[in-house]
C-alpha cells in the first residue's frame, strides 16, 4: 500500500514542534512517534496532535518498539544543558547532554532515510566529536533571528541516506531575514499579573542590586535575547521584563559610570525592553510569538509550565525551513 506521508520518529520530542513544523508547511506525515518524558510537554502535544504516538524514556527506546518497517526520518535536539554558555560545559560527559548517544544509537539501529539534530552553539571539541560520529558531516548554523523576533543561534546537522547505506550531508542554505524585531509580537494589553511589582522596579533602583546581575536592556526596534526560563521549585522566572521609555532614569543609580546612556548589553539571563508603558514581563503568547509557535498552542498546561516549555523548544519556522529544503531536494 503506498504510504500516505511520512514516516517519523522524533526523539526529546517536547511539544512536538517538529510536528508543527511539518504542518505549517504542509508536508505530510502519516504516523509520528514521539518519545518524551515530561508530563506538560507530553499534554500539549497531544492536545494539538492527538494521533502522535508515545513512545516514552529514550534511554529503553529500541528499534523494537517501532511498530514500522521503515522510518523516513528521525529528528531531535538532544539536551543542550551542558553544552551551553549557561550550564556546566561538561559536554558529552554531562547526564544531560550524554544522551545524544543514544540518539546516535537509534539511528544506527533504524536507518532512517534522513535524520537532524539540533544543538546550540558549543565548544569545538565537542562540536568535532558529534560531527565525527555522525558521518563526518559538519552543522549549519541558522540564527532565529532571521525568521523572528529572537536573537537565538543554533546548530543543525542535517543528513541523508546514500545509496551505499551511509549518509551524505544535505546542504541547507540560510533562509532570508524577516526583519521581525520586539515590537511586531508584543500584545497591546496585558493582564495585571504581568505587570512588575513595586518590590521589583525598588530593585532595579538599587545601586548594588542583584537584579542589575540578571536583567538585559533591549530597545523594542531590535531583536530579544534568547529566551531563558529558569525553574526553582514551583518558581518560574522569565527573561524578559518591558519597562517605561524612561528607562534612563529608571537604571540610572545601577548603570556602571562607563555605560551612562547606552544601554547595557552584558546582563545575564533577563532582558529590558522600553515599551513606553510599565515595567512587565513577557506573556506566554509572546514567548510562542517568538519561537513562532501558533498563539495559545501550549495553553493546555500552566503558564509556568509554558515559559519552560517555550525556552526548550524549537523554533518552528526554522525547523519547517530546514524541512522545506529536504524534501524539496527529494522530489
Amino acid at each position: 500500500m503506498e504510504k500516505e506521508g511520512l514516516r517519523v520518529l522524533s526523539l526529546f520530542d517536547g511539544m512536538s514542534c517538529g510536528q508543527l513544523a511539518f504542518f505549517k508547511e504542509k508536508i505530510p506525515v502519516e504516523l509520528y512517534y514521539a518519545s518524551e518524558i515530561e508530563k506538560h510537554a507530553i499534554t500539549v502535544t497531544q492536545f494539538n496532535f492527538p494521533n502522535t504516538i508515545q513512545v516514552g524514556d529514550i534511554t529503553k527506546l529500541t528499534h523494537k518498539d517501532i511498530d514500522n518497517d521503515e522510518i523516513d526520518i528521525i529528528i531531535g535536539g538532544s539536551c543542550c544543558q551542558n553544552f551551553s554558555q549557561i550550564g556546566n560545559r561538561q559536554g558529552l560527559d554531562g547526564d544531560k547532554s550524554r544522551l545524544f548517544w543514544d540518539y546516535l544509537r537509534l539511528v544506527k539501529e533504524i536507518k532512517p532515510k534522513y535524520f537532524l539534530l539540533e544543538n546550540v552553539n558549543m565548544a569545538q571539541k565537542w562540536k568535532d566529536i558529534i560531527s565525527k560520529e555522525l558521518w563526518g558531516i559538519e552543522p549549519v548554523a541558522i540564527n532565529s533571528s532571521l525568521l523572528s523576533a529572537q536573537n537565538r543561534p543554533r546548530i543543525y546537522w542535517v543528513w541523508k541516506r546514500n545509496e551505499k547505506g551511509g549518509y551524505e550531508q544535505v546542504q541547507i542554505t540560510l533562509p532570508e531575514d524577516k526583519g521581525l524585531v520586539l515590537k511586531d509580537i508584543l500584545e497591546e494589553e496585558v493582564d495585571e499579573k504581568f505587570l512588575c511589582s513595586e518590590r521589583l522596579i525598588n530593585g532595579f533602583r538599587g545601586k548594588k542590586s542583584v537584579f542589575r546581575e540578571r536583567f538585559k536592556l533591549a530597545d523594542i526596534y531590535g531583536k530579544g535575547a534568547c529566551l531563558v526560563a529558569k525553574h526553582s521549585g514551583a518558581v518560574c522566572t522569565q527573561n524578559y521584563i518591558v519597562c517605561r521609555k524612561e528607562w534612563d532614569k529608571l537604571i540610572t543609580d545601577y548603570t556602571p559610570l562607563e555605560n551612562k546612556g547606552k544601554l547595557p548589553t552584558e546582563w545575564e539571563y533577563k532582558d529590558l525592553i522600553s515599551e513606553g508603558k510599565y515595567l512587565r514581563k513577557l506573556t506566554p503568547l509572546e514567548y510562542e510569538k517568538l519561537q513562532t509557535v501558533p498563539v495559545e498552542y501550549t495553553s493546555p498546561v500552566s503558564n509556568s509550565a509554558r515559559f519552560i516549555m517555550l525556552w526548550n523548544a524549537w523554533t518552528v519556522d526554522v525547523i519547517g525551513h530546514i524541512f522545506k529544503q529536504l524534501f524539496k531536494k527529494e522530489k
